[in-house]
C-alpha cells in the first residue's frame, strides 16, 4: 500500500542549501509540515565550482518561503557555503564529511532522508 513506501517512513528530511537540493526537497516531499524538514549547510556541495556557491538565507527565504519553518533556518549563516579553503580542502572535504557523520549520529531519528550532492555523498559513502 502506499503507507507501506520507503518515502512514508522518513521522520526527517534534512535539505543542504543549494536551490537545487530544496528543490528536490520540495518536489518529492511537498511544501506539507510532514515529515518535519531541516535545513543544513553541513552537507552541500564540494564547492569547487561557481556553481556551488549558493544564494544568501536572505535570497533563499525570498525564492522559498516555506524555509522559515524548516529547522535550522534560523541558524543559517547569510553566506553558508564553504570559503577560505583550498581547492584540495573540498576535492577531498573530509573535515566536512566527518562533521556531517556526527550531525546525523546525534539526531533521534531513525529514518532521515538526507537531500544533497553527488560529489558530497561520494566522500561520505
Amino acid at each position: 500500500s502506499d503507507e507501506e513506501h520507503p518515502l512514508r517512513q522518513v521522520e526527517v528530511v534534512i535539505s543542504s542549501p543549494l536551490s537545487r537540493a530544496i528543490e528536490t526537497s520540495l518536489l518529492i516531499f511537498g511544501e506539507e509540515a510532514q515529515p518535519p524538514r531541516c535545513i543544513s549547510h553541513l552537507h552541500t556541495e564540494r564547492c569547487i565550482f561557481p556553481c556551488d556557491t549558493g544564494r544568501t538565507s536572505e535570497e533563499l527565504l525570498r525564492k522559498f518561503s516555506c524555509l522559515e519553518q524548516w529547522e535550522g533556518f534560523s541558524q543559517l549563516p547569510t553566506e553558508w557555503w564553504p570559503k577560505d579553503r583550498s581547492i584540495w580542502q573540498e576535492v577531498t572535504p573530509r573535515d566536512r564529511v566527518d562533521t556531517f557523520r556526527r550531525y546525523l549520529a546525534q539526531r533521534s531519528e531513525a529514518v532521515l532522508a538526507v537531500v544533497g550532492h553527488a560529489g558530497f555523498f561520494g566522500e561520505l559513502a
